[in-house]
């Protein structure tokens, strides 16, 4: 049955449909036998850094300072700019439009700019020349910095050598991972909506469908979106502002994902992600785009913590034992990297594999890009191979260890307060709430025991006067 079929649905009859998740007991396909244990997989999307931005001194994997390659780029003034560690005065975060400014510009031409023919030194320039924050570019962290990050790389596996699959943004590189290829669109442009919102192409949701097996990406910034404006084509207009998600999932621009009965249940917000994993009934493939997400506009301090909640509701959900979860960041955000990318392929980008199977603290230095991944969930759910989808792509069996039984999950803790449960942000909230006036009323309890304690008559005034009644009364 093609993604062609009619529909039949209306925008209000779409809207009652979708509020029934699709089956998650629906049967795949044979798995290939090394992949038989996973029965879940959970591709978490951040967004814009570099591998370098984030591990450029993680031990045993190629960083610049690991390899002692700390750059000195021109910055097309005559001066050099050299690395600086991450403080804390990253704009804070907030609801983002695609027209509000990048602070550092990931497109295509920034991207072959920063990459000067393979000398790996325009990344400053190429920022400078477009009026960014050119000085951001050189910003990397640390274990102190990104503790989260580096605590994922030491109980799970951390690919040093996982590229973005084209130069440029988000739009392209995402088609690649839910298409196997860009379709032509590198830009992020109303025009490229319009071409969207007229596309015809499979993506891995429409076979996914076809094959009755389950999917859902959850998006965080799903209820800013209107599934009106995307089918009316309202948000290719000039004068209407765009939700930067149609451009991050770009399955939010195509109109048949709002009102095709079959697929528009799939599209779902991030508060039923958290129940999904909490109740067991996570779909046999997932997709997550947080909010907030790891996009420079946002501060780690603020978006670590969201990822932070998905992976800890992964490993408590029933499926943690029978499931893989990607953590992949979409391109590289106009940040630097000292490894010149293959042929063809964008620059390093993080990866992580977080699974009871997961080779705990093992750093894969096989190449693999986002079509990487799409191949692992073809192979994995024997779907009918479809685009470009396992071009050029490597397998994940290294990264696995079946021959074990799977792992407890680690809890990955906050540092500020010990491992509690994980919802959406208002139980969150509530749950924090109720920790703090426990803390309270013990205090209050203490306190009240300590006065009276102090205040405690002698021993002998504790009789009441009615002796004859034999009743000791405390005050």
């Amino acid at each position: 049955m093609s993604y062609r079929r009619v529909i039949v649905g209306t925008l209000g009859a779409a809207g009652l449909v979708a509020t029934t998740a699709l089956a998650s007991g629906a049967a795949p396909a044979p798995a290939p036998a090394q992949y038989s244990g996973i029965e879940h997989v959970v591709v978490v999307i951040e967004q814009n850094h570099t591998f370098d931005s984030y591990f450029a001194g993680y031990p045993g994997a190629r960083g610049f300072l690991s390899e002692g390659a700390v750059p000195h780029l021109p910055d097309g003034l005559g001066g050099t700019v050299t690395p600086l560690l991450y403080g804390s005065d990253d704009p804070p975060a907030g609801p983002q439009t695609a027209e509000q400014a990048e602070l550092l510009s990931n497109g295509p031409e920034a991207a072959r700019d920063a990459f000067n023919g393979g000398m790996m030194n325009g990344f400053v320039s190429a920022q400078q020349t477009r009026g960014r924050e050119a000085d951001l570019v050189l910003t990397y962290h640390s274990e102190e910095t990104a503790p989260l990050l580096w605590d994922l790389a030491s109980e799970s596996v951390l690919f040093d050598n996982y590229y973005a699959s084209t130069m440029g943004g988000s739009l392209p590189n995402m088609l690649n991972l839910l298409t196997g290829d860009s379709q032509g669109l590198e830009v992020e442009t109303k025009a490229t909506l319009a071409e969207l919102a007229d596309s015809e192409f499979e993506t891995l949701f429409d076979v996914l469908t076809e094959q009755e097996i389950s999917w859902k990406f959850y998006v965080g910034q799903l209820g800013g979106t209107s599934g009106e404006a995307v089918v009316s084509r309202r948000y290719t207009q000039p004068d209407v502002p765009t939700p930067a998600a149609m451009y991050w999932a770009p399955i939010m621009a195509m109109p048949r994902f709002w009102i095709d009965p079959l697929l528009a249940p799939g599209l779902a917000n991030q508060e039923e992600f958290f129940a999904d994993a909490a109740s067991g009934n996570l779909p046999t493939v997932s997709f997550v785009l947080p909010l907030p997400t790891d996009h420079p506009t946002t501060s780690p301090e603020v978006s670590h913590p969201r990822l932070r909640s998905i992976l800890n509701a992964i490993v408590k959900s029933p499926s943690w034992e029978n499931t893989a979860t990607f953590v992949v960041w979409d391109d590289w955000g106009g940040f630097y990297d000292h490894v010149p990318p293959p042929d063809g392929l964008g620059f390093r980008v993080p990866a992580l594999l977080v699974s009871p199977f997961a080779r705990s603290g093992h750093v894969s230095h096989v190449q693999h890009e986002h079509r990487s991944v799409l191949g692992f969930i073809v192979d994995r759910f024997g779907l009918p191979d479809f685009s470009t989808a396992q071009a050029g792509t490597a397998d994940f069996d290294e990264a696995f260890d079946f021959d074990k039984p799977p792992r407890p999950g680690p809890l990955f803790a906050s540092n500020l307060l010990p491992a509690t449960p994980v919802g959406a942000d208002n139980v969150n909230r509530v749950t924090l709430l109720l920790y703090l006036a426990a803390l309270a009323a013990v205090a209050t309890a203490a306190a009240v025991l300590i006065r009276r304690r102090r205040s405690a008559p002698e021993p002998s005034s504790l009789l009441s006067s009615d002796a004859g009644s034999g009743d000791v009364q405390s005050r």
